[in-house]
């Protein structure tokens, strides 16, 4: 089967569907990018539509590979002051 390309998703040799975002650089200027998988392309556009909506939403979706020190900086200075 063809890869075919659609936007920002194309299709793997295994026949998943990977969607492609750059959310910003590095500092030595290489991009950040998170990839989102699914089965069929309409479920790989749909986790990156997720994605970006959370984003759109002011949510932190990257909080994930925060410290417990960083996050209880964050959250004093955010929520408890």
């Amino acid at each position: 089967m063809p890869k075919r390309k659609l936007n920002n998703i194309t299709q793997r040799k295994d026949g998943r569907w990977v969607a492609r975002k750059i959310y910003g650089y590095k500092a030595d200027g290489t991009p950040n990018r998170k990839n989102f998988y699914g089965f069929t392309s309409t479920e790989a556009a749909q986790k990156l539509a997720d994605y970006e909506r959370q984003i759109e939403n002011g949510l932190n979706v990257d909080a994930v590979n925060l410290t417990f020190e960083q996050w209880l900086d964050l959250w004093l200075k955010e929520y408890k002051f």
